[in-house]
């Protein structure tokens, strides 16, 4: 069986676990011998593999199709026009960028699977038997803000992703330990669950800047993260557990 060969160039367009990835194939000679050795399915490391190539081809990478140029950091890849000699090779290129609406959604796609690529089942506490089926508590989450950023000095108290997650899943870890087992319970994300919509820290419809904290991808990855630690939590007192996400005018772009 002959050796894959990952192109060492899409290292810089990858993911740390993808790195790691990229490492274990080179040290074990194909995806196959790879998942095994780090324990996880084959079809995660070829799956995770294919995303790097788009996510590098987004930029403007993809050597097979002639593209040789990442664009700017905060700029996605619109277009590239090539031009080719008599003999069929390469005499130029144009490269178009731009931070259009659907390449921008698609970059916090890639964000959510990488999140979860390598995440196996969970193992929750199983819940107590006497389960109640007249009651569905209802969890009401209204205006989390994650990712707003504010400092004492100037309106009496701080807020920034770390103290919004402690805050939050506290919160909600009381109230769920206080409730009886029941048969279904219903967390209700309200809206605006994120502070803001793109790099440039602003509402994506109104263009309103925002006092905003740390990287747009983190945002994205501590309300996975939040909303991850709910449902768990959740799933210790209920066998059912429906997950409701309404749109906010601070998250439209981000409930998905």
């Amino acid at each position: 069986m002959s050796k894959t060969i990952i192109d060492p160039k899409l290292i810089e367009f990858a993911t740390v676990r993808q790195i790691e990835y990229i490492q274990a194939i080179e040290e074990h000679g194909s995806m196959r011998k790879a998942a095994k050795a780090l324990g996880v399915a084959k079809n995660a490391v070829q799956e995770s593999m294919n995303r790097l190539r788009t996510a590098a081809a987004l930029k403007g990478y993809s050597p097979q199709h002639d593209m040789h140029h990442p664009v700017a950091p905060g700029q996605q890849l619109r277009g590239v026009s090539t031009y080719y000699d008599k003999d069929g090779k390469a005499a130029g290129q144009w490269v178009k960028t731009s931070t259009a609406q659907e390449a921008f959604l698609e970059m916090i796609r890639d964000v959510a699977r990488g999140f979860v690529e390598d995440i196996g089942p969970v193992d929750v506490a199983p819940a107590p038997l006497d389960f109640q089926s007249d009651v569905i508590p209802w969890i009401q989450i209204g205006d989390a803000h994650l990712g707003m950023l504010a400092h004492a000095n100037e309106v009496g108290e701080n807020f920034d992703l770390k103290i919004a997650e402690q805050e939050l899943c506290a919160a909600i870890g009381i109230l769920i330990d206080e409730l009886p087992s029941c048969e279904r319970l219903v967390i209700n994300d309200l809206g605006d669950a994120t502070h803001y919509e793109n790099f440039e820290g602003e509402t994506q419809v109104s263009k309103n800047r925002l006092d905003c904290d740390t990287r747009f991808p983190k945002m994205i990855k501590v309300y996975s993260r939040v909303m991850r630690f709910i449902v768990d939590k959740a799933l210790t007192k209920a066998r059912h557990v429906d997950v409701i996400v309404n749109q906010g005018n601070h998250s439209r772009t981000n409930d998905i």
